[in-house]
């Protein structure tokens, strides 16, 4: 990477230790795309610049993307491109991404009615309870079932207690050969 002439600017700078935040517009030495960086400088400006010791950290740093291979097509890069965003901080971007598959989703299995929400809660089984106002929240709130799905699970203890014999049957042993019947 080598940085574009001119397009060198100082972000901060403090004058006592000579030390900078600057950015500025790379060239890639292979493909010669732009990319923006920034980086810490430190001493003379134009020597840092001269002598190319600069090591930019990327704007945006490099999206990581995720696979898909459960969803199908256009819908799994979509959801690929909203990971991305995500990854960059993009979050905007990845909200309006993420939205765009649920809405194509949605489509995909005849849930046309409705706001999001709505197609969701459809999709899932769900109840959808729109509220425009605190009371309508309240009342929402207050209809929700209070039970709790409790599932039973058994959990293998006898480790314990076979650990805990044999702790006991060692203790009785070492306190045998310690006491010593009067003779």
């Amino acid at each position: 990477m080598e940085y574009i002439k001119d397009s060198v600017y100082v972000i901060s700078r403090d004058d006592r230790t000579r030390e900078y935040l600057i950015t500025a517009l790379f060239r890639c030495s292979q493909c010669r795309a732009p990319s923006l960086g920034f980086s810490n400088a430190s001493g003379s400006l134009e020597e840092h610049m001269r002598d190319s010791a600069l090591s930019p950290r990327w704007i945006p740093a490099s999206a990581e993307g995720k696979d898909f291979p459960e969803v199908p097509g256009s819908r799994s890069s979509t959801a690929d491109e909203a990971h991305r965003c995500n990854s960059i901080q993009a979050y905007r971007g990845a909200i309006a991404l993420a939205r765009a598959a649920l809405e194509a989703t949605a489509k995909d299995q005849d849930f046309t009615s409705g706001n999001l929400q709505k197609k969701i809660a459809d999709m899932t089984g769900a109840t959808y309870h729109p509220a425009s106002t605190a009371a309508e929240l309240n009342s929402v709130f207050q209809n929700l079932p209070l039970n709790l799905i409790v599932k039973h699970q058994a959990t293998e203890v006898s480790f314990a207690f076979v650990g805990l014999g044999g702790l006991l049957a060692s203790l009785s042993l070492l306190l045998g050969k310690a006491w010593r019947p009067l003779p």
